[in-house]
């Protein structure tokens, strides 16, 4: 019996065999926002910012996506919840006083 389904170690060719060209642009779309967005909120905070949440999540961003062409990371449970909670809560507005305040619309 012939099969076509294959174990593959690279995250975007797993994309692509398992959903698609239009999921694997999404994906990419996905983490090129979180990047500029990290970036943007980074350039927004003080040189002194203690916990420099922002540097990291775009460090575990960059390392995700290098890391994707050799192995499934984002099926890697505890660093799948580890990398979604880093970037989750550096682009949490905190309501310190060099933040500005965001408009709806």
């Amino acid at each position: 019996m012939k099969s076509n389904n294959f174990a593959v170690d690279n995250q975007y060719f797993s994309f692509y065999e398992q959903t698609g060209w239009i999921d694997l642009i999404y994906f990419a779309v996905l983490f090129v926002s979180l990047a500029v967005a990290l970036v943007r909120k980074k350039n927004m905070l003080p040189s002194l910012d203690e916990f420099r949440l922002q540097q990291v999540a775009i460090a575990l961003l960059a390392g995700i996506a290098a890391a994707s062409l050799t192995t499934n990371v984002l099926e890697i449970f505890p660093a799948n919840v580890f990398l979604w909670f880093v970037i989750g809560k550096a682009l949490v507005q905190s309501r310190d006083e060099y933040d500005k305040p965001q408009k709806a619309g």
